[in-house]
């Protein structure tokens, strides 16, 4: 029986997902390197943009690594016109880029995001929706901030999500904490912390700092 080494690779990213999820960044890393070294010597089967390569270094609290890993594959994939990929990878840029206090680049991501997304693309609708609602706190809008936070909310609440039905939460807590509401900000944080302990998220636990 032979196995294909693409298979395996795809099979591989997934897995250094759960791993970084779990808080084995290293173990996560090692995968990511194997299984990118085997698409990259498959000439024609590489893949423009490794969406779990984002998720782990969004896992393991470093953003500047989500940089790396996805903006050089933006122009690309805005040529192709694939604007299913396009909008997922400007939803985890624009992640990143508030994590490293960039809000206006986040602000542009987010509108990248919002112009690609098909309507049914859930997780792509409910991480611009927050990472924008956070953005707009800052600037002082804080109605329309609350009410897109919570926009985010309920689009992640009928689904299985349960990483993103957190961060949700958490993105609401910020937009709350911003808006000067520390009590409900607290409130959000709390059950944004819980779906992720439910998830076995232990990372985003360990990487959330506490302000409220």
């Amino acid at each position: 029986l032979s196995i294909s080494p693409i298979a395996v690779a795809w099979a591989i990213n997934p897995l250094a997902s759960l791993h970084a999820m779990r808080g084995d960044v290293d173990l996560a890393e090692r995968l990511l390197r194997q299984a990118n070294e085997t698409l990259a010597e498959l000439a024609g089967f590489n893949t423009t943009v490794n969406h779990h390569e984002g998720l782990v270094w969004l896992f393991a609290g470093r953003p500047e690594r989500v940089e790396s890993a996805l903006r050089p594959a933006v122009a690309t994939l805005q040529a192709m016109g694939d604007g299913a990929l396009l909008a997922t990878t400007s939803a985890m840029l624009a992640q990143a880029a508030y994590a490293l206090g960039r809000f206006e680049d986040a602000r542009s991501d987010c509108r990248v995001a919002a112009g690609a997304a098909a309507a049914d693309d859930i997780l792509t609708q409910v991480v611009w929706r927050g990472v924008l609602a956070k953005v707009l706190a800052r600037d002082g809008s804080y109605d329309r901030a609350e009410a897109l936070a919570r926009e985010a909310v309920a689009l992640a609440e009928p689904t299985d999500l349960l990483v993103h039905k957190a961060d949700a939460m958490l993105d609401l807590g910020e937009v709350l904490r911003l808006c000067s509401r520390p009590a409900e900000a607290r409130d959000a944080i709390v059950v944004g912390l819980a779906l992720h302990e439910r998830k076995g998220c232990i990372a985003r636990i360990r990487n959330h700092v506490w302000e409220v």
